[in-house]
């Protein structure tokens, strides 16, 4: 009874939270709420129409206009809250996937629905409240369908075959995903790794193909848009941005922020290893995927959703000290960030640096083995 009464309070308060992010965004008297990433997206769609060049107004790959375009041809109410409804649903399902996955993790061949019900509701109430979530919703961001795109290959839901492609799209859209393809190589799968490369490149010569000017002067211009103004403003969680704020001097040498950044990816490649051949599959990719998000000159709140990932994979586990990770990280991205000031700020940039230099906390060995993945090429089962 008590089991049905918290599935049910979960699953109520997960409802309660979607109709208050609905209500919000879209009930107020003062006229349709402004999402500025949205209108920022409309604009390079229009920047595309009028064959202008694309760099200044969309500083992604050109093919991730494919990604935006549906924007162009929706009025702007409804394009806004289609795309506000679709960032709920991905949100949920990525709880859910993760939740499936701790299962799984925790060699529980058996789970009672209202067991499911608590905590796929619990886990995506968490997310939703988060402050990377809460970053994507109010925004607008394209950022969280990137994500999701890694997620589902990472986690392998993807048949075996196709492991890789969705990695390839997501670092053809925006960059960061391509940490995984020498995840990939460290940890022995070089199929994936050789499908992701294949995936990646094929999307790359669609944008050529559609926008060759763009394109090129996109490739062989990275790193130089300076479109975002001051690189030390407070909600760039990245490293570059951490040292911008306290060592001026350093963050102004590109080789110390960016030896900074290879040292941590380093240490977190190694670590994936260990994790991986242990069998920790999902250890192994969220310390990849949750260093990354710091490495790159810009890491605004939302890239940070891969380390909501990890505090609720963390959360799930019945291990004491795996709670209490989780919960730690949990409660840093979530907290009203903005009135506690610089320092708090770093914290979040010091959380993912900490992921990528000492990993995450190994299972007991008793359920060390993930029984999802007993082999790379393996198909994960329903338990």
């Amino acid at each position: 009874m008590i089991r049905i009464v918290a599935a049910l309070v979960a699953a109520t308060a997960l409802a309660g939270a979607l109709i208050a992010y609905l209500v919000s965004y879209f009930g107020s008297s003062g006229g349709p709420r402004t999402f500025v990433d949205l209108d920022y997206y409309r604009a390079a769609l229009e920047v595309v129409v009028a064959q202008q060049p694309l760099y200044a107004a969309l500083p992604y790959p050109p093919v991730a206009v494919l990604v935006i375009a549906p924007l162009g041809g929706l009025p702007v109410v409804l394009g806004n809250a289609l795309w506000t409804v679709a960032t709920l649903i991905v949100g949920i399902v990525l709880a859910i996937v993760m939740t499936w996955r701790s299962t799984r993790a925790r060699h529980e061949e058996y789970v009672d629905r209202w067991e499911l019900l608590f905590r796929g509701s619990f886990a995506a109430l968490l997310l939703l409240v988060s402050m990377p979530m809460f970053s994507q919703l109010s925004t607008g961001q394209v950022t969280l369908f990137v994500v999701a795109l890694s997620f589902f290959d990472i986690t392998e839901v993807v048949p075996p075959k196709a492991r890789g492609i969705l990695v390839g799209v997501a670092g053809a859209i925006k960059l960061t995903p391509l940490i995984f393809i020498p995840y990939f190589l460290v940890t022995g799968q070089r199929r994936q790794a050789v499908v992701a490369t294949a995936s990646f490149g094929a999307a790359t010569a669609l944008g050529f193909a559609m926008f060759p000017s763009d394109s090129l002067f996109f490739w062989s211009h990275l790193g130089k848009n300076d479109q975002f103004g001051d690189p030390s403003r407070l909600d760039n969680l990245s490293i570059h941005s951490a040292l911008m704020r306290w060592l001026p001097a350093a963050g102004e040498q590109t080789l110390v922020w960016v030896g900074c950044g290879l040292v941590i990816a380093v240490f977190a490649m190694v670590r994936a290893r260990k994790h991986y051949l242990a069998g920790e599959r999902m250890e192994a990719a969220l310390t990849v995927a949750a260093s990354a998000v710091v490495l790159a000159p810009i890491a605004w709140p939302h890239y940070h959703i891969w380390v909501v990932l990890v505090a609720l994979w963390l959360v799930t586990f019945p291990q004491r000290r795996h709670q209490v990770i989780g919960v730690v990280i949990f409660a840093a991205y979530s907290m009203p960030f903005l009135i506690w000031g610089q320092a708090f700020f770093d914290v979040l940039v010091l959380i993912p640096v900490l992921i990528g230099l000492f990993g995450l906390p190994h299972r007991p060995a008793a359920t060390s083995k993930d029984p999802t993945a007993p082999h790379p090429e393996a198909v994960p089962t329903a338990a």
